[in-house]
């Protein structure tokens, strides 16, 4: 059974920053995705995820929470094969998954765009690694 832990949630605000100003980016209807992969001297794969849902185009915290819940539980299910074939990298991947749209889309539409974008994410880390 996969787990959401503590340790895999991105809430330092240094890294954050670094996230908006440094990271890459990349769009998958209907996330903004913002990642940055950094070498820590670490010497396993280490991921770590922040969500966000726009106040500005969901003004009761009631949506913007059930929006996030479903993208965590999207994320949570299809993490461990994406873990699994970065395990051997020894970096820090930080995610931002920000959502774009201005109504609420469907959980199967969410859990695609994750999978889809957990494998663009895959394309491009192996890339740049040597």
């Amino acid at each position: 059974m996969s787990r959401f832990p503590k340790k895999e949630r991105l809430n330092s605000q240094k890294r954050l920053q670094e996230l908006v100003t440094q990271g890459h980016s990349l769009y998958v209807y209907p996330f903004k995705v913002l990642w940055l992969v950094s070498e820590e001297g670490r010497d396993d794969f280490h991921l770590q995820i922040a969500f966000s849902v726009p106040k500005r185009k969901f003004k009761r915290a009631v949506h913007r929470n059930r929006i996030k819940r479903k993208m965590r539980e999207a994320f949570r299910l299809q993490k461990d094969p994406f873990k699994a074939s970065l395990a051997q990298v020894p970096q820090t991947l930080s995610i931002l998954l920000i959502y774009t749209p201005k109504k609420e889309v469907a959980f199967s539409a969410m859990s695609a765009a994750v999978e889809q974008m957990l494998g663009r994410l895959k394309k491009a880390i192996h890339s740049q690694t040597p």
